[in-house]
């Protein structure tokens, strides 16, 4: 009978330490199905971070270069503005100094001779109604 005992128990033993087994390897595969998955939804995550980050610098590299653009041609039409407003400048200044309007004396800057002054209607200094300087008394 002590055999009998013996054998039960040993394999009551047998059959408790498989099932701890079974239960521990679950467990184990359990915990690392679990972790592979929240690795994976946390790859996810950043992949969608990444891209929704180059989605955005992507657009903001083109805004750049629309402004880019823009500002090019607004400077552009403003040097050629400028250029063309220096080009009328210089040419007014030329008329002037041959029709006797202004006078050029040791590189100062152009003095007008009194007889071109006396001579001009010049507006009435502004008044305190507004500042209408279209009324001029002749």
């Amino acid at each position: 009978m002590k055999q009998r005992t013996s054998a039960i128990q040993n394999g009551a033993n047998g059959l408790a330490e498989a099932f701890l087994f079974t239960v521990a390897a679950s467990l184990i595969l359990a915990e690392a199905w679990r972790s592979n998955r929240s690795q994976a939804r946390r790859r996810d995550s950043v992949d969608d971070q990444l891209q929704d980050l180059q989605d955005e610098v992507n657009r903001l590299k083109s805004q750049i270069a629309g402004l880019s653009t823009d500002w090019e041609q607004k400077l552009e039409e403003e040097s050629s503005r400028n250029n063309e407003l220096s080009r009328i400048l210089t040419r007014v200044v030329e008329i002037g100094l041959r029709g006797g309007w202004a006078e050029v004396v040791d590189q100062a800057p152009l003095k007008i001779p009194a007889s071109v002054v006396k001579h001009a209607e010049l507006p009435e200094p502004r008044t305190s109604n507004g500042g209408d300087s279209s009324t001029s008394e002749t």
